[in-house]
């Protein structure tokens, strides 16, 4: 078709209309489809324009707009902190943000990363600013002030629940002097019995009311703890020294006779925030604080906005998380229909299209032919997480790429060739994320490198199982493979952090996604029906897709069903505590010798990952010498390193016996065991309920090293119980390489030792006593 010519046979159609949109109108409606394209997309464009509008402001303001388009972010910065003027003109309003602002239901706005807490934050901040009957207090503490609340836990608590009620008590005097102090200021604060008080005791701790949030909780501990060493006593002298019921009796009277409400907002909790006890009694405290005063009907009200990775932290290490945290929990949710509005609205903005109503015309603006309507927007869309900030940066740096081609319409070869690099994004935030919890998580996407996006659930345990059994153990992340020790337990896993997805065939084949550490178990679907890598991952993994993306539908189920305290605990830590639990179970004696010896191969794996490799179970069962496991001794440095200096052991000997006293015979069969290759050092690993060797074994251990120059180191399996439960902490590797360094000092210095008996003194004999005559 000849473009310029079929474009000059509808000029005459335009030549009434007097605004841009009108042209746009009426091109859209009188032209077929290829002439429109190129009447919108090429030069051509430009030239109807100049013979159209020459000489007429229209063309000047045409150039003007078109000139004026933004070539950065477009749909603003994925940071809410640095998209001000973006969120006050199309900023979405919510059910979640109507819940916050008409409500007081909820403590704790929970969240994944990129879903809009900050952005909530601030336009809740906006609207309580304007209510005139509020006393307001938004902060986002800064990191070195968090990292100084917990640092000065440590003197007086060394447990969860002492840090949190210090925590607790701290915040509560924290925000009471808060509230206080702009009681005092209010006008109408004078005709109160309570005034006069509130206003001597902010005169007399006005050294604490100069410092702010954080900052000043540390420095109430420190205002108190002079002689302390207990937190009993600490909680006592803060408590007694800021007459803490008289100050929130005062402050909870004001404000009724005030006719007044305190709302306080925290976000940015996750600042200097670790999975570990002191950081999450900084956030445990906090929201305790804030449901004792809800629970007194104080009128302070607060909401505090986390990551969902914090949550679950908080279930697992409080106890009182059904009461006070679960139910007071507003989880944000974003479906294909709000993010399509979300979209619309920012682009309304950026495009000068405010007055327009219909975000899909609006929408079919940005983008060309092929993505235009709600299923291409749902195509882009099945390359995010269902986030805001992964569909704004998506768009963003596709409209980018196609400024960069001299295009104003975001095209689909700019989203692939913005896609791929996204999907890197993605899966390094996902790994980061879930680091502390689950550290094997790499090796575990890895298994999906370059495999089809979609395949039946009993194909893929059969890949994992595989892995799980054939691996080297050669690193030491590889230890999560034996703590999952099965594909079904890796598969519940990478289930429970969104990176698999199940066919759920009540959804009509859709794939369900969940993102909180729970979710189905795969016995309840069965291992016939297909699993899929979620679509935002494909092409970071050279995923081959076996559906195309119109194919492909997402349901994310985190967000619609309370948490059970139980499931949501840490991935990794649950399993391990599985594996602990199998223990106990086993029998001693011939019945279980087998599972116990499987049991102790999947905790050596475990605990010796990247130091021992290739550890086998009966490696040369048909010889007339068979041993129990043997591993490749790989290490660089510590314990296993010291072993394989000083004894030669490049092959390390386990000999497993399933019963508590160890017999001659057993030593004798070690130390046929330990030649050549597998050096001078084996350990044996035993039920005995005692700590240390008998006598007995003491006195085996000293002839072996003695006329063999063997060293023989027993070792119960409650030793290796204690080192796998110090593993919940997953940077605790350390624990288990001091434990057998100890032991091995313990068993050279004392067992080792040849023992002399003192010679018998003839003159010291001792004689019956006589009668002197």
């Amino acid at each position: 078709m000849n473009y310029a010519a079929g474009a000059e046979t509808f000029i005459g159609h335009l030549s009434h209309c007097s605004s841009q949109l009108e042209v746009a109108e009426a091109a859209r409606n009188a032209t077929p489809t290829g002439v429109l394209r190129h009447f919108w997309r090429s030069e051509l464009r430009m030239a109807i324009f100049s013979k159209l509008t020459s000489g007429s402001s229209l063309r000047e303001k045409f150039l003007m707009k078109t000139q004026s388009r933004r070539a950065g972010n477009i749909l603003g910065s994925v940071r809410a902190e640095n998209d001000t003027a973006m969120l006050a003109r199309a900023f979405v309003e919510t059910a979640e943000y109507r819940a916050l602002i008409e409500t007081q239901d909820f403590n704790f706005v929970v969240g994944r990363r990129g879903t809009g807490k900050s952005a909530l934050f601030d336009r809740v901040n906006e609207h309580f600013q304007r209510h005139g009957k509020v006393f307001l207090y938004a902060a986002r503490p800064q990191e070195y002030e968090a990292l100084a609340l917990q640092q000065s836990f440590a003197p007086y608590a060394t447990t969860y629940s002492e840090m949190r009620a210090l925590s607790r008590l701290v915040w509560k005097v924290h925000l009471l002097l808060l509230v206080a102090e702009s009681l005092v200021a209010h006008y109408k604060a004078e005709r109160s019995d309570h005034y006069f008080f509130l206003r001597d005791f902010l005169l007399d701790h006005k050294r604490l009311v100069s410092n702010t949030d954080a900052t000043r909780c540390a420095e109430i501990i420190r205002y108190v703890a002079v002689d302390q060493t207990k937190s009993s006593d600490l909680l006592a002298g803060i408590a007694g020294q800021f007459q803490i019921a008289r100050l929130q009796r005062a402050v909870q009277s004001i404000l009724k006779e005030l006719n007044r409400t305190a709302v306080i907002l925290y976000d940015g909790l996750d600042e200097g925030w670790s999975s570990d006890a002191p950081s999450t009694a900084v956030v445990g405290g906090l929201g305790l604080a804030i449901a004792d005063f809800s629970d007194a009907n104080s009128g302070i009200h607060g909401t505090l906005f986390i990551r969902d990775n914090m949550f679950r932290a908080l279930a697992h290490l409080d106890n009182d998380f059904s009461r006070h945290i679960e139910g007071n929990t507003l989880r944000l949710h974003w479906d294909e229909e709000t993010l399509f509005q979300l979209v619309g609205e920012r682009l309304k903005v950026a495009l000068g299209l405010e007055s327009m109503e219909n975000i899909g015309r609006v929408w079919n603006r940005f983008v060309e032919h092929s993505l235009q309507g709600r299923e291409g927007f749902e195509l882009c869309l099945r390359l995010t997480l269902y986030r805001p900030r992964d569909i704004l940066v998506l768009l963003n740096r596709a409209y980018v790429e196609a400024s960069r081609h001299q295009r104003d319409h975001v095209s689909e070869r700019d989203i692939d060739a913005t896609a791929t690099s996204i999907s890197h994004d993605r899966l390094q935030d996902l790994v980061k994320e879930y680091q502390a919890v689950l550290p094997g998580l790499r090796e575990f996407i890895e298994l999906f490198h370059g495999a089809p996006a979609t395949r039946p659930i009993s194909e893929v345990l059969s890949v994992v199982d595989t892995a799980v059994e054939m691996d080297a153990y050669i690193e030491q992340e590889k230890s999560d493979f034996a703590i999952f020790g099965s594909g079904k337990q890796i598969l519940h896993a990478l289930f429970g952090v969104g990176f698999i997805g199940f066919e759920d065939k009540s959804l009509e084949g859709r794939f369900a996604f969940n993102h909180d550490g729970s979710g189905t178990r795969i016995e309840t679907i069965g291992e016939e029906s297909a699993c899929m890598v979620h679509p935002s991952y494909w092409r970071s993994l050279e995923i081959e897709p076996t559906l195309s993306a119109a194919q492909v539908s997402v349901e994310i189920g985190d967000d619609y069903k309370p948490l059970d305290p139980s499931q949501v605990k840490d991935i990794r830590t649950r399993r391990l505590g599985q594996v602990i639990s199998e223990l106990p179970n086993l029998e001693e004696g011939a019945a279980d010798a087998v599972k116990f010896e499987e049991w102790v191969g999947q905790v050596i794996k475990i605990l010796f990952a990247g130091r021992l490799s290739n550890p086998e179970l009966k490696p040369n069962a048909d010889a007339i010498q068979r041993r129990d496991l043997v591993a490749t001794n790989s290490a660089s440095e510590g314990f296993w390193k010291r072993i394989l200096d000083d004894y030669g052991s490049r092959q390390v000997v386990f000999e497993i016996k399933n019963y508590a006293s160890l017999k001659t015979e057993d030593f004798r069969q070690v130390l046929s065991y330990t030649t050549g290759e597998y050096g001078r050092f084996a350990i044996i690993v035993y039920r005995s309920e005692h700590e240390w060797p008998s006598n007995t074994e003491q006195g085996w251990i000293r002839e072996l090293y003695h006329n063999h120059d063997r060293l023989i180191m027993p070792l119960p399996a409650s030793v290796l119980l204690r080192c796998l439960s110090k593993l919940r902490n997953a940077d605790r590797f350390d624990y288990t390489e001091n434990t057998l360094n100890k032991r091995a000092d313990t068993i050279v210095r004392s067992y080792l030792s040849l023992r002399h008996m003192p010679a018998f003194n003839e003159s010291k004999k001792r004689r019956p006593n006589r009668k002197r005559r």
